[in-house]
């Protein structure tokens, strides 16, 4: 008797230890168990376990509470119990259940599709999406800033670019209503005529205000001495601009092979334009302006037969006696410089382009007339071919608790930045001169444009956001 009642003693507290055991589970550890259970076929000990979950003290969180039934409709699917698998979904919708995919797509709920209540289903999981989101991104034309990080130029507020600037009366070159190309070739149009081109004699010194001085004193130079004077000089006003070493096959050897140009970034057009100021030209395709690469490529796949250079009048060249065809051949190679800086580092143009830009599938020449180069190669068109003054928007946190706020930060690639034009809602623009900003949102759709200035008042590509916020108080 007294065994009999100790074992008896000993198997109730055994019980007591194994449910005690199962308490301290919790439904992050069943509900592997049920998955496990579901796929060894055991729909039973699954629904065991899937109902132990949804009676837990305290209650769980509403998500996991739909989880937890939408599975447990499944494995009632799987036992061909539709009644119970149907309360269950709709218990799951109702908890705010919103994979519509999962439910469009799971196999084990195929037999329920065909039920005519499981439309209903649907569309409350569709309508819980709408809730659940509270910020919906409606519009994110927010680019990439690429690899324009690598490519370097002077700021418009440098000393020696504003004494250019003022004597020899650049912003005068500009008229109200020119667009960005008109004022970009007017600016070759004035550098061309400084001098006559003399194909043998360099400059002692690469510096834009240091060439013209010589030209004052009745010196006439290369095709290296335009391109520098036209880049410092667009860079003056703003520009991002940059020289070119054009090289035509054949470079290891003899002479004439090289012929120097410059490509300025224009924001009118979004892309780079190729400007030739020692013949007062640029190339078109059709009714497209090209840059160097464009030009190439056009040539290269024989598709030519829309390729124009187009020469502007000159005061000492005839437009007659430019030949394209004799122009033509220099866009074999493109060698560039990523460091654009001129004016304050001079020594830059004292060395052959390091960058040689290839096509895909060309192959390099070593030598450059007979002497070797230090030489690096890319193929990377978006690497050389950088988008810039565009302005990008990185989110930082977002917050809805109280006041609706989204906090960003503003990365840009504009040279010379200044500030950032900010407009909210089509509201007044106002001036930003910080990295950080923070946007509150109201309720409905919330608009912001964002466009980088830089210090010669020069407008970037503009940034815009749409963002339709459905909480709060309607």
């Amino acid at each position: 008797m007294q065994i009999t009642t100790l074992l008896m003693a000993l198997i109730a507290l055994l019980v007591i230890a194994v449910n005690n055991a199962n308490a301290q589970e919790t439904p992050q550890e069943l509900i592997p168990r049920a998955f496990s259970e579901y796929s060894a076929k055991k729909y039973r000990n699954a629904l065991r376990i899937y109902d132990r979950i949804l009676k837990t003290d305290p209650p769980i969180e509403q998500s996991l509470r739909a989880f937890v039934l939408f599975h447990r409709a499944i494995n009632y699917a799987m036992l061909h119990e539709d009644d119970s698998a149907m309360l269950s979904l709709r218990t799951a919708v109702d908890n705010g259940f919103a994979e519509v995919e999962d439910l469009q797509i799971y196999n084990d709920l195929q037999n329920l599709r065909k039920l005519p209540q499981y439309e209903e289903i649907l569309e409350k999981a569709k309508e819980n999406i709408a809730k659940k989101k509270v910020f919906n991104v409606e519009e994110w034309e927010n680019p990439g800033l690429g690899f324009s990080y690598l490519h370097q130029f002077d700021s418009v507020g440098l000393a020696d670019l504003v004494q250019l600037r003022l004597m020899y009366s650049l912003d005068t070159l500009k008229k109200t209503s020119m667009n960005q190309i008109t004022h970009q070739v007017t600016v070759m149009n004035w550098v061309h005529g400084l001098w006559r081109h003399n194909p043998i004699q360099s400059a002692p010194s690469q510096k834009c205000l240091d060439i013209l001085q010589e030209v004052k004193k009745g010196q006439t130079f290369r095709c290296m001495e335009y391109a520098s004077v036209l880049a410092q000089s667009l860079q003056s006003l703003g520009y991002s601009a940059r020289i070119l070493e054009l090289c035509s096959e054949g470079m290891s050897y003899g002479l004439a092979k090289a012929h120097a140009a410059v490509e300025v970034w224009n924001d009118d057009l979004q892309k780079w334009i190729f400007l030739d100021p020692q013949n007062n030209a640029l190339w078109k395709n059709k009714e497209e302006f090209c840059n160097a690469d464009e030009v190439r490529e056009i040539i290269e796949t024989k598709k030519d037969d829309s390729l124009v250079m187009i020469a502007f009048p000159s005061s000492w060249l005839a437009v007659e006696n430019i030949t394209p065809s004799v122009w033509r051949k220099y866009f074999h190679y493109i060698f560039l410089h990523y460091d654009n800086r001129y004016t304050s580092n001079p020594d830059i143009l004292q060395q052959l382009a390091p960058i040689c830009y290839l096509r895909r599938g060309q192959t390099p020449e070593l030598l450059y007339q007979g002497m070797p180069r230090e030489i690096d190669f890319s193929t990377n068109r978006e690497k050389i071919y950088p988008r810039l003054n565009l302005t990008h928007v990185a989110v930082k946190s977002v917050e809805h608790q109280e006041t609706p706020t989204v906090t960003m930060e503003l990365t840009h690639s504009i040279n010379s930045f200044d500030h950032f034009d900010v407009q909210l809602d089509n509201g007044k623009t106002n001036e930003v001169r910080t990295l950080g900003l923070s946007w509150n949102l109201r309720r409905g759709k919330n608009t912001m444009t964002i466009k980088g200035v830089n210090k010669a008042g020069l407008k970037g590509k503009e940034t815009k956001v749409a963002i339709e916020y459905s909480g709060g108080d309607k």
